[in-house]
């Protein structure tokens, strides 16, 4: 019988942080390693926005969910300091995302939609919803 893993070593190139870690267990092993750039990559292809989009000044919900999401993930992920998090999601201040992180948390609690595509985005990036 066949193996029916797929890893990076079978498949030179292949992209671990696009597979989904619920499809693939294994994937939980090993440690990833994402940039902020691979972020805004997967959390915009989720949203269906580019990375302008996403560090726009627009208000629309995707938009600002998507700053919300982006600006916890690199916190968590990352530990940047919360001005580096404001530079990289559009220029904001360090209280702003403060409160998108806070935002953030408040939502993933409630909204169940938001909590299914943020669930999506963190299996793609490696992260464990249930510690959120």
């Amino acid at each position: 019988m066949p193996n029916k893993k797929i890893s990076p070593y079978i498949y030179p190139g292949l992209k671990i942080e696009f597979l989904d870690s619920r499809q693939h267990p294994y994937l939980k092993k090993s440690k990833m390693v994402i940039t902020e750039e691979q972020i805004f990559e997967i959390v915009g292809r989720d949203y269906g926005l580019t990375k302008e989009q996403i560090i726009s000044r627009s208000r629309k919900r995707e938009c600002v969910e998507s700053r919300h999401l982006i600006a916890y993930i690199i916190k968590r992920k990352m530990r940047f300091s919360l001005a580096k998090i404001g530079k990289m999601v559009g220029g904001k201040d360090h209280t702003t995302i403060i409160h998108s992180i806070k935002t953030f948390e408040d939502l993933f609690g409630t909204d169940s939609v938001f909590r299914e595509r943020c669930e999506n985005v963190f299996a793609k990036v490696g992260i464990d919803p249930k510690s959120v």
